[in-house]
């Protein structure tokens, strides 16, 4: 940010008119409070607790706030002037959504505190989460979260699907070209969005897997984190990064050169996507205060996964569980669900547990025949699944339901008016 006294020394340079006002108050107190800032910023010191007013969230994760050290007691420091840090990843990945909304409606009561983690290249915050009620990181923060991004939620893949479908018909595969430069821009976002969801390939390849899911969206912050520290890391593939740039292309896309009839177009286009893609950001927002409710003791993720298949679009939707109490001579015990709906078998979920370097393997389909059919094609797949040197434990198929349980938590409507 520019300091206010250069801001005056330029304008007190060249000719000056024949009457010019006393302005040596006003930039006594601007330096002043230049000053004031560089001072705290210099009594800032590594493992010193800050208080922090957030006044803006960056795409970047960075955050724009001003910082008061915290002395002994109630003594406090003074604010400094606007600055901009970072987050370790230890800042949980909705939090940054929750921060852009307190930082909307900064208030008296919206105040944070912070560890100094590092001062050079530049000021790292590691933000402490109270204990008091609605406080970030409370159960009831979670709720409070909950209840302003599950209402509008809407699912990926069928989002998803909507989109191609539309693609399809406005003849975009067949280079067919766009009315409008505007509308031809957003056009070509939205299908690179789909180009890059992975496909069956990926899915069935361990090192692609792993970097598909690592993609997924739900760990955007804690990329955002490493970022800093780690040369060459790329987000160009995260699903969220990609959604977060298309909200903002499309709140960019005015049009104010357009003729009426152009303008009223691309302004429904606009506003329908900008509701598509803030429902897919509040779903991913979901899935990541799932994850983060259950604490750093209880490992859970939960993770929709839209792929691309010939016939059409699918979702992997799987939880997965790192058991936490487990002996020191036992190897790791880890559980995973995995639900999907493909076009022959139907509905399907796969309960697969690791324990002791042996794997367990349930396969559920709610069709009859679907049942039987896999059935059939267990000693295939237990072969296939020895050839990568993997012990089976158990491996069996039946008939039954599939659909997750919705896990217990408070209403999302508060009864009291």
């Amino acid at each position: 940010m520019t300091d206010p006294s250069q801001v005056n020394a330029r304008v007190n340079t060249g000719s000056l008119p024949a009457r010019v006002p006393d302005t040596s108050g006003a930039a006594q107190t601007a330096r002043a409070a230049s000053e004031q800032a560089r001072e705290t910023t210099t009594r800032l010191t590594t493992g010193s607790r800050v208080d922090v007013q957030v006044k803006a969230v960056q795409q970047s994760g960075d955050l724009e706030v001003r910082l008061r050290t915290q002395g002994e007691g109630t003594q406090r420091g003074q604010w400094s002037q606007t600055m901009r840090v970072g987050v370790t990843d230890s800042l949980r990945p909705a939090l940054l959504d929750a921060l852009r909304t307190l930082a909307a409606g900064q208030g008296r009561g919206g105040m944070l505190s912070a560890e100094v983690v590092s001062l050079t290249p530049r000021v790292m915050l590691r933000l402490m989460h109270s204990d008091g009620e609605g406080a970030p990181g409370t159960k009831a923060w979670f709720n409070a979260q909950l209840r302003n991004h599950l209402p509008g939620a809407r699912q990926l893949s069928t989002t998803f699907a909507d989109w191609t479908r539309g693609l399809r018909e406005a003849g975009v595969d067949r280079g067919a070209p766009s009315p409008l430069a505007h509308q031809r821009e957003l056009t070509q976002l939205v299908k690179q969005v789909l180009e890059r969801l992975a496909s069956p390939r990926e899915l069935t390849d361990p090192a692609r897997l792993a970097e598909s899911l690592r993609n997924s969206g739900i760990w955007l912050e804690a990329l955002l984190a490493r970022a800093g520290s780690q040369q060459g890391l790329s987000l160009d593939a995260d699903l969220k990064a990609q959604l977060l740039r298309l909200a903002g292309k499309v709140r960019l896309q005015q049009g104010p050169d357009l003729p009426a009839a152009g303008a009223d177009r691309l302004a429904h286009l606009s506003a329908s996507l900008s509701r598509e893609v803030d429902g897919m950001l509040k779903q991913l927002v979901t899935l990541q205060l799932q994850n983060a409710e259950n604490g750093p003791d209880q490992q859970r993720w939960t993770v929709e996964l839209p792929f691309q298949t010939s016939a059409g679009l699918l979702t992997l939707d799987a939880d997965i569980q790192r058991e936490a109490e487990q002996e020191a001579d036992q190897g790791e015990h880890w559980s995973m669900q995995i639900r999907l709906d493909l076009p022959v078998l139907g509905p399907l979920l796969i309960r697969l547990g690791l324990r002791d370097n042996r794997l367990h393997a349930s396969l559920v389909a709610e069709q009859g025949a679907s049942a039987a059919l896999l059935r059939e094609r267990l000693p295939e797949l237990r072969a296939q699944l020895e050839g990568r040197d993997i012990e089976i434990a158990s491996l069996h198929a039946r008939e039954g339901r599939t659909e997750r349980k919705p896990p217990a938590r408070a209403p999302l409507l508060r009864e009291q008016a």
